[in-house]
């Protein structure tokens, strides 16, 4: 299951060229704990080395169109400059918020929206997460 027991938890990232993304994440381990968030930061990688390090036997990587998106330069160049950030809030600041901030220019995450529309479903699972 995904974080808090949501399987469709998804993670974000923007693609800036070259095989490499930039995402705020708690390391190159694929680690998505809580506790690896603490430390997390907005890092320049290898989309192979998240894969590899990740030990996912299939990866989906889709690239969501926006309507609203910025120009390619533009997106690129604000998902440079924020490399090295730290700052992670599961609730205000996560990958989504930084991936839409930089294709946008918007920080939200309808992750968070759609598990807080569901506050009951959401404690459940992570009680059952926690015992």
């Amino acid at each position: 299951s995904g974080a808090f027991g949501f399987s469709s938890m998804a993670h974000h990232a923007v693609y800036v060229g070259n095989g490499e993304i930039v995402h705020f994440t708690g390391g190159a381990t694929g680690d998505t704990s809580l506790e690896a968030k603490k430390h997390a930061a907005i890092q320049r990688t290898s989309v192979m080395d998240i894969i590899d390090n990740a030990n996912l036997a299939h990866a989906l990587v889709r690239v969501v169109p926006a309507l609203d998106a910025l120009h390619p330069q533009e997106i690129v160049s604000r998902a440079l400059s924020r490399v090295g950030d730290k700052g992670y809030n599961l609730l205000l600041s996560n990958c989504e918020h930084f991936a839409l901030w930089c294709v946008t220019g918007q920080t939200r995450s309808d992750q968070v929206v759609a598990v807080l529309q569901r506050p009951i479903e959401f404690l459940r699972r992570t009680i059952e997460d926690v015992v």
